[in-house]
């Protein structure tokens, strides 16, 4: 968050701080409770990883030509396809993202193929 702008652990700690690098109320609520301020010292002085979120392709399981579930970014939506060297197209997917476009049934429908992605 701050640590790339040579600051201290205190100063980053600082609500003020928080408000003048455009945290988001979100952030701000997070960094307000105590023990996620324990979480944020531990983290700054031991380093952390970001866990990443899986990612799935989503093939219909027969044989159709269009059967890849892929998000066009330039139409904004999901649709079906048979190729995989579409540009602007997003492949993989996470379950979150899938979830909030209503595809979340993909999941248990055994017509569909959901292979993680490593």
């Amino acid at each position: 968050m701050f640590k790339h702008f040579a600051v201290s652990l205190s100063f980053a700690l600082q609500p003020i701080v928080w408000e003048e690098n455009g945290l988001s109320h979100e952030c701000i609520e997070w960094l307000m409770d105590a023990n996620n301020q324990e979480l944020f010292a531990l983290a700054w002085l031991n380093g952390y990883e970001v866990e990443k979120e899986k990612r799935y392709f989503v093939k219909i399981k027969r044989n159709i030509k269009e059967n890849m579930l892929v998000y066009g970014e330039l139409l904004k939506r999901y649709f079906f396809t048979k190729s995989f060297s579409l540009d602007d197209v997003i492949y993989s997917h996470t379950r979150k993202e899938l979830e909030d476009a209503n595809f979340g049934w993909v999941f248990d429908c055994e017509g569909i193929d959901i292979e993680e992605v490593e």
